[in-house]
């Protein structure tokens, strides 16, 4: 028995891998408001609804930064994995983004690991409050505090890939 690059344990009797869902689409909004409406439908009707709103939370999110703060005229690459019946998940979306949005996002990440959860949230929101609309960056301070997920975020060749895992 042997663990997959996901921490997700193979050779488990409950341990079904599915990708639910991988798409590759224009980063417009045009484009990511149907994959999320298609998405929350999906696992609202095969997840118990905490697990449903934990994934749809942290997709949103994650594809919501992929717009607002990666590079115009690239493409946004999701990823969603599922096991043991949605209990551990894996959301990843990948998208272009010049490196003054990477160092945002670095940032942010920064401080939310400083700040357990609920504290990184509340800290965000207070941040939110002082700064123009559309600029609060509150996005991974929400997915990881609502979606009790572990975020990690991987920068290189002006590509940068958000991960969130189910704990």
């Amino acid at each position: 028995m042997w663990t997959d690059e996901h921490g997700l344990r193979r050779g488990d009797s409950d341990y079904h891998p599915t990708t639910v869902l991988l798409a590759v689409l224009d980063a417009s909004w045009d484009q990511i408001d149907p994959l999320r409406t298609y998405l929350e439908a999906y696992v609202t009707q095969r997840l118990d609804v905490v697990h449903a709103e934990r994934i749809s939370v942290v997709s949103h999110e994650l594809l919501e930064n992929a717009v607002k703060y990666g590079t115009v005229g690239t493409s946004v690459q999701f990823d969603l994995r599922l096991a043991k019946l949605g209990e551990r998940f894996l959301v990843r979306v990948t998208n272009g983004a010049v490196s003054s949005r990477v160092r945002l996002l670095e940032e942010e990440m920064r401080r939310i690991r400083r700040s357990p959860g609920r504290e990184a949230y509340v800290e965000a929101l207070e941040r939110a409050r002082k700064l123009p609309e559309g600029k609060s960056m509150i996005g991974l301070a929400r997915a990881g505090y609502e979606g009790d997920v572990a975020l990690r975020v991987i920068a290189r060749d002006g590509t940068v890939i958000v991960e969130a895992s189910s704990r």
